[in-house]
């Protein structure tokens, strides 16, 4: 199922850390609802392995 891109971000996830554990030194997310629908506009993550 994951490859057949139902859940894309497990799929990301996996091709670029492989199955190990991932430390996340911070995260933001900017949300917006909008009826009873929720989606990200900014979504960042700072990993060891983020390139500056």
């Amino acid at each position: 199922m994951e490859a057949a891109g139902l859940n894309v971000a497990n799929v990301v996830y996996e091709k670029l850390f492989g199955n190990r554990d991932v430390k996340i030194n911070c995260a933001a997310a900017d949300f917006v609802a909008t009826n009873g629908v929720l989606e990200s506009r900014v979504f960042a993550l700072d990993t060891d392995d983020a390139v500056p």
